[in-house]
């Protein structure tokens, strides 16, 4: 199934007011990364967007399961089957999670989203947002989806705003284009503001009272109030209807923002649709007056337009229903002759949408011209580290070397302690939460990662797009050793791992005499026998161009990759029906984007990188199952045949260290 929803192409954004051909001081302010240094004149343009890729500086996507505070039911995520650009416009498109996972997922798995990648932490933890387990009442959130933002690329204060958007087609989809504060200055949401520039629904005959509120109704609003029961919302919302059979979901329209010291007024197409005069301040406006004692009044210090005076980001997302009300009950509301599938006040609302997709999935058109009239870790055993006995530099080398948790905590903290790796200073946070990464409690049959090592990164110093790379390294000896030396990219441009791409520059093991039947391997090199290359240091080489990629060992071509990695992988006949999701991407996509350069130690694993039988050490199998649940216990437990081959007791043996005597970058 394909679902699609199409919220367009940002053409304008925040711009001064008009003025003179001469500068005219303009009270705008702007911050962040892609924010053009102040002061402005009037009529400035200071941040546009015109979709011809997807610019991940720009817009930061959320990954959250939380349902924006409303109990929608979709599952905001960072992947290129749900928000991606072609011929200059934004798509978000929504998907059904039971796609990939199936239909049984949803009432008996457990989504985690947590995130492997900097890029793909959880945004939300709100309202349960990083973790959900299904039930056959409260089932995980069925719809994927997306929402972007530009919270750390660009905040605005006073200026007009314009987006030009397609309204997506399709009952339940809520498209919004909306703002939220940079910093909540007089505290929680509604406090601090928020300012809805576009909401719709995707309903094609959806009606209240007989006045169509589907794709034929757009709406604005401010929300403020001193607290979440008490909200002046409806004193400044405003609607346009178009006429019969002319929804805003049948061609792009402008909505547009003018945001000064004194009022905010919204329009469509140019056309007023409300201007909203401060006054003598929001307060009063809200009727908060005749409700609550003054001294709750958040913006008693501040200007008249307190809240709507500090920095606000933009948003766009694609939600999907919600318990919230914006969509009314049927009845009293219709909805053509189909009804609403689920209750507000239903406890199980999310299971009765679900079950009710026969009548609503047809309206989404998911498999009509790619359905856009509906589009708005390898369980290793190691403990990384930042610590100087695991990675350090001597004589010009830098090493990452293993050592044993036991040997500083003491045998039966491995089966009983608790590992809290959250730090207690900027440098030692936890940096990636998935799979129980920040805390880990042992138990006699799930011991805690027996070894600590290191893995190191230039994710925040130094990332790049085509060039010559060159690592001068040794890699280590002993039993279930596994140094890599590879890249990931700075943003997730076109999705989660592995859609935005992986280059593995080196990687090898440990094992003096590991042997298995050859295969699995995309390019392998052999020293000859005896001259592992353990042995002394070699060159690892990577040449990037935009026409192909070339690996080679001290300048011995290993392998050359020409691009096309859709036809390379051959996904149409894997995986027929799957969108291609570097169809807006060069020929070299998911490699025509930044990535950072990463080195690390790993021990065994889960994965299959050291495989089971036949494969044989030496004399011995593999002390451990990859199926098996306890297998760090395995791996521990036989410690008395792989921890003589790291030689660690040995005058201070870096024989088990990975080795680098240089890293080096060229331009090509």
């Amino acid at each position: 199934m394909k679902f699609v929803v199409v919220l367009a192409c940002l053409l304008a954004a925040a711009l001064a007011e008009e003025g003179s051909p001469k500068c005219t001081p303009s009270p705008t302010t702007a911050s962040g990364s892609q924010a053009r240094a102040g002061p402005y004149c009037s009529g400035d343009l200071i941040f546009e967007d015109n979709f011809n890729h997807l610019d991940f500086e720009k817009w930061e996507h959320e990954n959250t399961l939380a349902g924006g505070g409303n109990w929608e039911f979709q599952w905001y995520t960072n992947n290129r089957a749900n928000s991606y650009c072609e011929n200059g416009i934004f798509y978000i498109r929504p998907t059904a999670v039971a796609d990939d996972t199936g239909e049984g997922f949803l009432s008996s798995g457990t989504l985690n989203i947590h995130g492997g990648q900097p890029a793909d932490l959880c945004t939300g933890p709100f309202f349960w947002g990083c973790e959900r387990a299904g039930n056959p009442t409260n089932i995980v959130n069925p719809i994927k989806s997306a929402r972007v933002r530009t919270v750390e690329s660009f905040n605005f204060k006073f200026g007009k705003l314009e987006v030009r958007a397609k309204m997506p087609t399709g009952d339940w989809l809520w498209p919004a284009v909306w703002l939220l504060p940079k910093r909540q200055v007089y505290g929680s949401w509604p406090a601090s503001g928020e300012i809805d520039l576009v909401e719709s629904r995707g309903n094609l005959d959806y009606r209240v009272n007989g006045v169509h509120i589907g794709v034929e109704q757009v709406g604005s609003t401010l929300h403020f109030g001193p607290n979440p029961n008490q909200n002046g919302y409806d004193t400044t919302l405003s609607y346009k209807n178009s006429g019969p059979g002319q929804g805003f979901n049948t061609g792009f329209h402008l909505y547009q923002l003018e945001w000064t010291p004194d009022h905010i007024t919204f329009s469509v197409d140019n056309q007023v649709l409300r201007r909203i005069d401060a006054g003598t301040g929001f307060w009063s406006r809200g009727g908060f007056v005749t409700t609550s004692p003054a001294s709750e009044n958040p913006w008693m210090h501040a200007s008249v337009m307190a809240p709507f005076d500090q920095e606000f980001y933009i948003i766009m997302n694609l939600a999907v229903g919600g318990t919230n009300g914006f969509f009314p009950d049927v009845p009293p509301a219709t909805n053509g002759n189909r009804g609403k599938p689920y209750s507000n006040n239903s406890p199980a609302a999310a299971r009765d949408f679900w079950n009710g997709r026969n009548i609503w999935q047809p309206t989404w058109q998911m498999n009509v011209n790619r359905g856009k009239e509906s589009s708005l870790q390898n369980g290793e055993f190691q403990y990384y580290l930042n610590n100087r006995q695991n990675s350090y530099v001597e004589n010009g080398i830098f090493y990452i070397r293993p050592t044993l948790i036991a040997d500083e905590a003491g045998e039966d903290f491995l089966t009983s302690g608790t590992l809290d790796a959250h730090g207690g200073s900027p440098y030692d946070f936890c940096t990636n939460p998935a799979w129980n990464g920040c805390v880990r409690t042992g138990t006699p049959d799930f011991i805690l990662n027996p070894v600590k090592s290191a893995r190191v990164r230039t994710v925040n110093s130094f990332n790049f797009k085509y060039g010559k790379l060159e690592i001068r390294a040794k890699t280590p000896t002993g039993d279930w050793l596994w140094p890599a030396l590879w890249l990931m990219p700075k943003l997730n441009q076109y999705g989660t791992w592995p859609t935005s791409g992986e280059i593995d520059l080196m990687e090898t093991r440990g094992n003096l005499d590991y042997r298995f039947p050859e295969g699995g391997q995309l390019a392998v090199k052999y020293s000859s026998a005896g001259e592992g290359f353990n042995r002394d240091f070699h060159r690892y080489q990577l040449e990037w161009t935009p026409e192909y990629m070339k690996f080679s060992v001290d300048d011995e071509q290993l392998l050359l990759v020409d691009g096309n990695f859709w036809n390379r992988g051959n996904f149409e006949d894997r995986a027929p029906g799957t969108p291609n999701p570097w169809v807006s991407g060069g020929k070299m996509a998911p490699f025509d984007e930044e990535f950072y350069i990463i080195m690390n130690l790993a021990i065994g694993g889960t994965g299959g990188y050291f495989p089971d039988a036949p494969a044989m050490n030496g004399d011995k199998p593999k002390p451990w199952i990859n199926s098996s649940p306890k297998a760090i216990k395995e791996f521990w437990e036989a410690r008395e045949d792989w921890l003589p081959t790291w030689k660690l007791d040995e005058n201070n043996s870096k024989e088990a260290s990975l080795q680098v005597d240089y890293v080096r970058v060229w331009a090509l």
